[in-house]
């Protein structure tokens, strides 16, 4: 009212100034800026004080101010988000991996006959019943049952190697005396076999991918497509390779060495054949290693020891701890 009263306005019918209810007064006639002053000020504020002249502006303005802080904000719990999964991940892959154990068993046959060459598909076994002189592939169910033989044609059979999508085993036919043998996929349940190229091996595996075929010959590893095409030497060793197996990337082939007499050891080297190394440089290690197999998430491998089964464990994955800090799971 004093301001009123100071400019002679006429509430009813205002010149000068006007009421905004709960703000309090403005100005009706415009900003103009004479002299020194407009000259220092029309470049920098003149167009802040024209939008600021109204209050719908004023709170464009002061909206437009708030925009900067709630974009850094943003930023900041991204990026924080970001950290924290790289941190979880960098601590899932470090961890210390629990020691496996073994919850139960069931004895699945009760024949009594030698078995060897254990593979599965996850609802069958497939086995070779060994009766020295001759064997036979057989097949039964994991929770249990009689073994049914499956008709291969072969005298003298081993089987090594499931393929990934289940539907072929790796075989080989040889003479009982004989160490390299023709080999061949044998397609399940029932189907003919079908000879891979021209390979003799000892031994083998498929890559996970279904891609590729590892195979010992005498002294060396070699590497072919999984139909035994395009075979290379992988490598060479100082006695005779046995059990190769991919590792779930594929990018490793770990294998048994057996330099004579009853004892081997593992070694592993990379598919492209480089990095040839043994997989316990040092002891303590069991006795007579063999025929060690990744889990499907590489996390953990399962080696055979004399009398036992280790599992490595405690590293990064795929990368086996030593042998003073494993644990041994001990089969009877």
């Amino acid at each position: 009212m004093k301001l009123r009263q100071a400019l002679h306005e006429d509430a009813e019918n205002p010149r000068f100034i006007e009421t905004i209810p709960r703000r309090g007064f403005r100005f009706l006639a415009p900003v103009v800026y004479s002299g020194a002053i407009a000259g220092n000020t029309v470049a920098g504020n003149s167009t802040s004080d024209a939008r600021a002249a109204t209050p719908e502006a004023a709170d464009s303005v002061a909206e437009g101010q708030g925009r900067v802080p709630r974009r850094w904000l943003a930023l900041f719990l991204g990026s924080a988000c970001v950290v924290a999964l790289l941190l979880a991940g960098l601590w899932r892959y470090f961890e210390p991996l629990a020691p496996p154990s073994i919850v139960s068993a069931s004895q699945v046959t009760h024949d009594g006959i030698y078995k060897e060459g254990l593979q599965t598909d996850g609802t069958r076994l497939y086995i070779v019943q060994n009766r020295g002189s001759s064997n036979a592939l057989v097949q039964t169910s994991m929770v249990g049952g009689e073994p049914v033989p499956i008709a291969t044609g072969f005298d003298f059979i081993q089987l090594y190697d499931i393929s990934p999508d289940g539907s072929e085993l790796l075989v080989t036919s040889r003479s009982p005396t004989g160490r390299e043998g023709e080999t061949w996929a044998l397609r399940l349940p029932n189907g003919a076999p079908l000879r891979l190229a021209n390979v003799m091996s000892h031994g083998g595996a498929w890559s996970r991918d279904g891609r590729y075929l590892v195979f010992a010959n005498g002294s060396e590893l070699i590497l072919a497509n999984a139909d035994g095409t395009d075979a290379r030497k992988l490598t060479g060793t100082s006695g005779i390779p046995f059990g190769p197996h991919f590792s779930p990337d594929g990018k490793r082939i770990r294998f048994a060495v057996n330099a004579g007499g009853a004892t081997s050891t593992l070694w592993e080297v990379r598919t492209d054949g480089t990095g040839l190394h043994s997989l316990f440089a040092s002891p303590p290690a069991p006795s007579s290693q063999c025929c060690g197999v990744w889990t499907a998430n590489g996390r953990y491998y399962f080696l055979w020891g004399r009398r036992e089964v280790a599992a490595t464990f405690g590293g990064p994955a795929n990368r086996p701890a030593g042998f003073p800090h494993t644990p041994r799971l001990r089969l009877s």
